[in-house]
């Protein structure tokens, strides 16, 4: 499934929208996410002249703030039944400190952290970045920083072909669009993902200890290492 999302910074005028429409329609996407749109009304006319033709559906949601959103996210999580997750658009935080340039802040450190614990609880990656480093601009290109996000679920990565995520050109925003790159080519072993809330679990030492001696791999150094960590992974699972 190949899946936009931008934040708009506001709807805007005619040239703008027309030219979001032709970004939407060139890349022949089959879903679009738009943050911040500044419109609390919309019609069948608008989207449908917005995605090119009237095949197309189309729903809105208010703006609760983003901790609010994170809270709501995880409750359905954890009140419904286990399926495939996609997460995209403008969260308005990093995971990372090298995702953050030239914006200061006293609070950005627990930010940063409070987002890593949401992101580690619903159990989603944020995957691998193609093109630009960065996705929000500001006016005069001394400060940026990369808050937005595609966060995936596991299964939906190996179900979709998911290879990574792009951020292309900001033309129409100050925030850059972001985009699935989705392929189905073998791009080798996916990563180890560590869950941080893992280690608050009293038994969490021990239990990877254990089961870490008990593997009996045998092989080169780089190949024992490489199945221990998946047969870790398959424990850490259960």
């Amino acid at each position: 499934m190949k899946i936009l999302s931008l934040n708009m910074s506001g709807w805007g005028n005619t040239a703008k929208r027309r030219r979001l429409s032709s970004l939407i329609q060139s890349g022949v996407f089959e879903m679009c996410l738009l943050q911040e749109t500044k419109r609390s009304d919309f019609d069948d006319f608008m989207i449908q002249n917005l995605w090119g033709n009237y095949n197309v559906d189309w729903l809105t949601k208010e703006s609760t703030g983003k901790r609010n959103l994170w809270s709501e996210l995880l409750d359905f999580k954890l009140n419904n039944e286990k399926g495939e997750w996609v997460l995209g658009g403008d969260f308005n935080a990093i995971l990372k400190v090298d995702e953050r340039k030239g914006c200061n802040g006293g609070g950005l450190r627990n930010e940063r952290e409070e987002f890593g614990l949401f992101v580690d609880l619903v159990e989603l990656s944020d995957i691998p970045v193609v093109g630009k480093n960065f996705s929000w601009f500001s006016a005069d290109s001394k400060s940026m920083s990369r808050i937005d996000h595609f966060l995936l679920s596991e299964g939906f990565i190996d179900k979709g072909g998911i290879s990574g995520q792009w951020i292309g050109n900001h033309d129409i925003s100050d925030h850059c669009p972001i985009w699935l790159l989705c392929s189905n080519l073998d791009w080798g072993p996916k990563p180890f993902k560590f869950n941080n809330c893992w280690t608050r679990h009293l038994e969490f030492n021990s239990f990877v200890t254990n089961l870490w001696r008990n593997l009996n791999i045998n092989g080169k150094k780089a190949f024992v290492i490489k199945e221990k960590l998946k047969l870790l992974k398959e424990g850490l699972k259960v």
